[in-house]
């Protein structure tokens, strides 16, 4: 580093304008990417902290962090995210990175930096197919392992939202560095408390996690080798309200020791133009009601793996070719999930859904490709 030419004057002391020092770099372990998940709300004063240094992450850190607000008794509440998150932190604001010992936001930088030269077991790359119509969200999980692993691993994911803002005071936010008087955070005491819910707006807000807190347990084989590659698949119904371009997809790889050994991060966007890989559906929790529709189909085009999803609580699933030729009957299960993995012909099929009188309720047209 050399200065020179200080403000515009002349240097009396030449001896002084270079200054030299070695650094050592913080080196990612290969497809790392650190998962911070942040208790907040809008009533909690000191929560601004977390929310600048949530901001200080994506912006320091962009590809190898990926930041989830998980919040509480506000509008955007996810109750079963909220509650799992708040058996690992004492108060708030507070959180977890990579499920470890709870930290205060402003440890976040530290926990990162120590979990990024960690080299994971496993790569997750994220996959989507999203049906504008429907506001059905199919996404794909990939993991890749590069380790032989064994034991109860799991999988989650979880959806985001930024810039998330509302009216009513349950918006506004609390702010204790209002004033100056508790220092400066990241412009937060330049603002009143509580700062309008006009003036202010949420980013990495958690929609939703599936199929819960935990995962869904034994998510892989007891063993897992070296070279092994799993895919795992999600379904969503996004409310009309939530923005898909503000949207991001985190995926969560965790171990036998219930420690997140890697993440993964995208835009939804991103990941519908990787496309949806082919896997095995997890159809436990689903967070999100149905819309007004007794059944949807997707991917739909398809190649002969598809989820069809019904409310209907009892009857069956009739699949017929367009010769009228029936090809596949399934009896509706409680959850109302039904995953086929037909080998169809490439055409056009046509999918009835019978309740337990056998009335067709609802019909919708099938593409296999």
């Amino acid at each position: 580093v050399t200065v020179s030419n200080v403000n515009g004057g002349t240097d009396d002391d030449s001896a002084d304008d270079t200054k030299s020092m070695n650094i050592t770099p913080i080196t990612p372990g290969a497809g790392k990417v650190v998962v911070g998940e942040e208790a907040t709300g809008t009533w909690c004063p000191w929560c601004t902290r977390g929310t600048h240094f949530m901001h200080v992450m994506e912006e320091s850190y962009k590809g190898y962090w990926a930041g989830i607000a998980v919040h509480n008794g506000d509008p955007m509440v996810v109750s079963e995210y909220d509650q799992g998150i708040g058996a690992l932190i004492g108060g708030y604001p507070s959180g977890v990175v990579d499920r470890g010992a709870e930290v205060d936001p402003s440890g976040f930088p530290g926990a990162f930096l120590e979990n990024v030269q960690m080299t994971p077991a496993a790569i997750i790359t994220n996959g989507a197919f999203y049906d504008a119509t429907t506001a059905e969200l199919a996404v794909s999980l990939k993991v890749d392992f590069s380790k032989a692993v064994s034991g109860d691993w799991r999988l989650i994911c979880v959806l985001t939202e930024d810039s998330v803002h509302g009216t009513g005071a349950d918006w506004s936010q609390a702010n204790a560095y209002a004033g100056g008087g508790s220092g400066p955070m990241g412009g937060f005491e330049n603002l009143p408390s509580p700062i309008p819910f006009d003036q202010i707006s949420y980013d990495h807000v958690a929609r939703a996690i599936s199929p819960s807190f935990e995962g869904k347990a034994n998510s892989f084989p007891t063993s897992v080798a070296d070279g092994d590659s799993h895919t795992l698949l999600y379904s969503f119904s996004v409310p009309a309200d939530w923005n898909t371009d503000k949207m991001h997809i985190i995926g969560m790889l965790i171990n036998d020791q219930g420690v997140t050994e890697n993440g993964s991060t995208s835009s939804i966007n991103e990941a519908t133009a990787h496309g949806l890989d082919n896997g095995s559906w997890i159809t436990g929790v689903t967070l999100m009601d149905m819309p007004d529709k007794e059944m949807m189909i997707y991917p739909n085009p398809n190649d002969g793996n598809m989820v069809i999803k019904t409310n209907i609580d009892a009857g069956l699933v009739k699949v017929f070719d367009v010769e009228g030729r029936l090809v596949n009957t399934t009896t509706i299960p409680a959850n109302g999930m039904i995953e086929l993995n037909d080998n169809l012909e490439t055409g056009i099929y046509i999918v009835n859904v019978y309740n337990k009188m056998n009335e067709v309720v609802a019909t919708e047209k099938l593409m296999v490709k």
